[in-house]
């Protein structure tokens, strides 16, 4: 296998300690995908680039999903505060699992949100 350029190198370990810069259209790293740099690229360093890609959207996935979750309970949470009542409209916690609405997610579920959310800047 060929050596990976260090530029392919330092973009991957970018992708995997700031996933949130490749977010959407990362107008910082867009010039990546121009034609003059795919052309020099050998095939191992485009499929680095794809595979770190991946994991970068894969990331954006969750934390979309976390966001909508947390949006949803806020506008619930909000809703209940102007009628008077206090407690989050179906959520409840049972047996180490959290019910969000018709969503049921585990302790490991809950971390790994948790994990994806703090990386990514979405809580500190």
């Amino acid at each position: 296998m060929s050596e990976m350029c260090s530029g392919v190198r330092t973009l991957v370990a970018r992708m995997e300690s700031n996933p949130d810069e490749f977010f959407g259209d990362a107008p910082k790293w867009r010039f990546m995908f121009a034609a003059n740099f795919r052309e020099v690229l050998t095939e191992p360093e485009k499929g680095a680039l794809h595979e770190a890609l991946k994991e970068v959207r894969r990331k954006e996935f969750d934390t979309l999903v976390v966001k909508e979750l947390l949006k949803e309970e806020m506008e619930d949470s909000l809703t209940m505060r102007t009628s008077g009542r206090y407690q989050l409209s179906g959520a409840s916690t049972l047996a180490n699992t959290l019910s969000i609405g018709n969503q049921t997610l585990n302790e490991a579920d809950v971390a790994n949100l948790k994990s994806i959310a703090t990386g990514t800047g979405l809580f500190k």
